[in-house]
């Protein structure tokens, strides 16, 4: 039995830009109200790294659907940027859009993200295991945007780490992980006083990972001359807690929502946000 979602893996997103970059993204729903048979109604948000999205304009966006995949543009002007320097962007996605393309059902609801400082610092422990599902390399599916998965475990989550919007995993990311999301893995086991995780929850994205740095010698000169440094991947990644995308993206539904009432315009319903897949 998957201990991953089916609806957690379709909701990774491949992102390639117009120069050729490539990274992941992931669809987030923040929670809007409930429908006359109480169904949750959702605000759909597709999540990525700032840097993804840097220096280019147009980006590609492969979406699961049911029957397959879809691609969309984006202009990077319509995305929503952390001003405080974290490693962040959302884009806050057509409800409609989704439902017409059959792709609405494909993202993380707010109900399974751990959205507070408070709650990232007390739940999310070192050591814990933990999944990171993305497009290493630039390698997906055709028929679909089958992301790969790998594991790993929490490596370090602190104050002193939340304090810069970051926590460390003990996983191997590569080119095209960025934006990556992370998901805890569920367990049966748990301590005394606490409840057990039965199932996955989304706790953070992946930004990069810490360089192991070597420096090369001549010795042919005396004293030896140095030549390079050789960088290689440490197996530590740098990752952002998800509720840093979740605060961006109930910034913009705010903004929008205030915007709308300036101008005495209706707001639209939950299941179809404004624009922004074209």
């Amino acid at each position: 039995m998957s201990l991953l979602l089916q609806k957690n893996l379709d909701s990774v997103v491949y992102i390639k830009s117009d120069r050729g970059g490539f990274g992941t993204g992931f669809i987030i729903g923040i929670r809007m109200g409930t429908n006359a048979s109480g169904l949750g109604l959702y605000s759909p948000f597709l999540v990525t790294n700032r840097h993804v999205i840097k220096d280019t304009e147009i980006l590609d966006l492969t979406l699961n659907t049911q029957s397959g995949c879809h691609t969309a543009k984006a202009n990077t002007a319509d995305w929503e940027v952390s001003t405080d320097g974290c490693d962040v962007a959302v884009l806050s996605l057509n409800g409609q859009y989704l439902n017409d393309i059959q792709s609405a059902e494909n993202l993380i609801p707010e109900d399974q993200i751990i959205v507070s400082q408070e709650n990232f610092l007390s739940d999310v422990k070192t050591g814990q295991e933990v999944f990171l599902l993305g497009f290493p390399l630039g390698i997906t599916g055709i028929e679909k945007t089958y992301a790969i998965a790998r594991m790993g475990i929490v490596a370090r989550n602190d104050k002193e780490l939340i304090k810069e919007g970051i926590f460390y995993l003990d996983i191997e990311n590569f080119p095209g992980n960025s934006g990556g999301p992370v998901f805890v893995k569920p367990s049966v086991f748990h301590f005394e006083g606490e409840d057990p995780l039965n199932h996955s929850k989304l706790i953070g994205f992946v930004s990069a990972y810490k360089p192991s740095q070597t420096q090369l010698y001549d010795i042919r000169t005396n004293p030896p001359t140095p030549k390079m440094v050789i960088e290689e991947n440490s197996g530590i990644a740098l990752a952002i807690p998800a509720y840093k995308a979740v605060e961006l993206a109930k910034k913009k539904i705010e903004r929008d929502a205030m915007r709308h009432r300036s101008v005495s315009t209706p707001q639209q319903k939950a299941v179809s946000p404004k624009k922004v897949i074209k």
